[in-house]
């Protein structure tokens, strides 16, 4: 269930954004709420659930896999003062 794993990720984020101590169970309580809720209303079933964990899971790895072998920049259009377009590239690695 792509409902869990998108939960998922905007519950880590959530918490990760805030940086409190009292965000960082949303990370948990968000996508456990979301899993109840799909399979209880008989939306999806458990195994759904995981699948979409493991989506997830499997996203992120190559994601980072992909960051850290140096993926090409990504162009990026900005306006300019004239009202024009002008094209940036900007590099996909993380900020230090």
């Amino acid at each position: 269930s792509m409902h869990v794993a998108w939960s998922a990720l905007a519950g880590a984020l959530l918490a990760v954004a805030i940086g409190r101590r009292w965000a960082r169970p949303l990370a948990v309580v968000h996508p456990a709420a979301m899993a109840f809720a799909v399979v209880v209303t008989g939306n999806h079933y458990v195994l759904d659930v995981i699948g979409g964990l493991i989506v997830l899971g499997l996203a992120v790895a190559v994601t980072t896999a992909t960051r850290r072998v140096g993926a090409p920049a990504l162009p990026v259009l900005r306006r300019t003062a004239g009202g024009g377009v002008s094209r940036r590239r900007v590099p996909t690695s993380p900020i230090p």
